[in-house]
């Protein structure tokens, strides 16, 4: 029986982007999109004007004729948080999320109410599971489910950019796995680190930035960058593993002088779309990293 395909979309401050389908492929021809949103509509990830993204939402439905259509968005990803904790051995897959809702969460709150989490099993240690939670708060995915649920689309999976930037990177096979990958979105007045070992999220954290120099990158931005590395080697991994390679996905034209810079600063390889992405623009990495997404 026919299916209608699926859309899947990005959300910035200053633009909606999106995709159509299911699983990415270079030699496919892929749907792909852009609106932009006025200015306000979306303020650092958050909705401030609700009636007017569903004014835009519901035009784009009607346009590209998306009724009833099942919806992956990504969500920004300046809200996340990270816990890793040990639950018993025993217990199994699918009775963690109980675990944490009944004897963890109320005993180790999240720094938001009312979150909403999913979780990935680790390794054993010392007889117990450790287990990594990635919650999210739940006053900040809901307004967004409402407009789509209103402009007729049917919202089913949520996922975070930087999560679908290395699942697109992993899908092209471009990223070893022992490697620790940070990957840094490079956007307007903002940007996004991201530092993943074996598949798994390590830490998120979203900074501002000012940078108007012709290369696109202030001292203080790289120091900035600089002292998220060093968390990551020192604090988060206890000086076992460090950087190794960048990711780079930037939405202005200076992509080139912010590899040149990053590369000269760390002396680690740093790693671009745009090759592996053409004739698509590498800001469209996230609405086909989430394409990969089951």
């Amino acid at each position: 029986m026919w299916k209608k395909k699926r859309v899947n979309l990005a959300i910035k401050d200053h633009v909606l982007r999106y995709a159509i389908g299911q699983g990415y492929s270079s030699n496919a021809t892929t749907h792909l999109g852009e609106e932009p949103l006025p200015e306000g509509v979306i303020v650092d990830g958050k909705i401030e004007d609700p009636k007017a993204l569903l004014d835009i939402v519901k035009s784009l439905v009607k346009r590209e004729k998306w009724t009833n259509r099942t919806l992956y968005f990504c969500i920004p990803d300046s809200f996340i948080t990270f816990r890793e904790i040990l639950v018993p051995l025993e217990l199994e897959r699918h009775e963690i999320r109980g675990y944490v809702e009944l004897e963890w969460k109320d005993n180790h709150p999240f720094p938001f109410t009312d979150p909403i989490f999913d979780y990935a099993p680790l390794e054993e240690v010392d007889g117990k599971r450790r287990v990594l939670l990635v919650a999210y708060p739940n006053s900040i995915i809901h307004p967004y489910k409402e407009v789509f649920e209103q402009a007729n689309l049917k919202p089913k999976v949520a996922d975070v950019t930087a999560f679908s930037l290395y699942r697109l990177f992993a899908h092209l096979d471009k990223h070893k796995r022992e490697e620790s990958l940070l990957t840094i979105q490079w956007g307007f007045g903002s940007i996004v680190l991201a530092a993943f070992y074996g598949g798994i999220p390590a830490f998120i954290r979203s900074i501002k930035h000012t940078d108007d120099q012709s290369d696109g990158i202030s001292s203080d931005t790289l120091l900035a960058i600089e002292r998220f590395m060093d968390f990551y080697q020192f604090s988060i991994k206890e000086g076992s593993q460090q950087i190794s390679r960048i990711l780079l996905i930037a939405e202005d034209q200076n992509v080139t002088q912010i590899k040149e810079r990053l590369q000269a600063q760390f002396s680690i390889p740093v790693d671009t779309f745009e090759a592996d992405l053409q004739p698509v623009k590498q800001h469209f990495s996230d609405v086909l990293g989430l394409m990969t997404k089951a």
